[in-house]
């Protein structure tokens, strides 16, 4: 007599095979997922870089302030959950599209930690408009030094720097405070900057997000984008900070 259907260690086997197929591909398809995300918000920022060069190219070589890119829009300079910084910053009339300017990867993570936000009871209720940052030490004349009696000299038009393919123009932050080495701010307003340079003791600095690309999922230790002077954009990781946001020989 023939028989139907399957024995239940067929089955068994079958759901084991199952299992074994997920537990294998499910890793290469989480790394696909971050390197598509990867891959689109480097293509905002490219973008981003291109406004950037338009705005230049209209205003005798002179950058975007680094203060009004993104205004702080009355936040008491934590704006990167304002959409008025964003609509009402110099950029806008480049880049017309709230999406180059807020990473999805920076949205999955940005309330990890303490992030900073103005008025909202908590991180959980506030709506990230911006991840992107620009270099602080462009368009305007910088911090004061630590007794806060001199700027610090940036540089206000194109001309003036030497290496543009070595200069950071715009990059992005993680929404919490990292810890270690540098103890550095997360993302509040829309400048980055290496400020331990300027002001030992007096300021942590600024450091590019680590949530791209993370090893066994530690949004800590990955890395993220960037886009510099000359238009191109490229991975950067948090040690390189000071390489690219602030160097004397520019």
């Amino acid at each position: 007599m023939r028989r139907h259907g399957f024995t239940l260690i067929e089955l068994l086997v079958v759901v084991a095979i199952i299992t074994l197929l997920i537990a294998i591909l499910l890793p290469s398809l989480n790394q696909a997922k971050q390197s598509a995300k990867l891959v689109v918000c480097r293509s905002n920022m490219h973008q981003l870089g291109v406004a950037g060069l338009s705005y230049i190219a209209d205003n005798f070589t002179q950058f975007p302030d680094a203060k009004l890119w993104v205004p702080d829009a009355g936040s008491a300079y934590h704006a990167w959950h304002k959409a008025s910084a964003v609509t009402g910053g110099l950029l806008w009339a480049y880049a017309p599209n709230p999406d180059v300017y807020l990473c999805q990867s920076f949205k999955d993570t940005y309330a990890i930690g303490a992030p900073y936000w103005c008025g909202e009871t908590s991180a959980a209720q506030v709506t990230p408009a911006f991840s992107c940052t620009m270099n602080a030490y462009l368009g305007w004349t910088g911090w004061l030094n630590q007794a806060g009696t001199t700027p610090v000299v940036a540089f206000a038009r194109l001309g003036a720097i030497k290496r543009p393919a070595q200069t950071l123009y715009f990059g992005e932050e993680n929404g919490w405070a990292q810890s270690g080495q540098y103890a550095a701010f997360g993302i509040n307003n829309g400048m980055l900057g290496w400020r331990a340079l300027v002001a030992p003791g007096w300021y942590p600095p600024d450091l590019f997000a680590t949530y791209h690309l993370p090893p066994n999922g530690d949004v800590t230790a990955g890395c993220s984008n960037a886009v510099f002077i000359d238009g191109h954009a490229q991975l950067v990781w948090n040690y390189q900070t000071k390489d690219y946001a602030f160097d004397p020989m520019w």
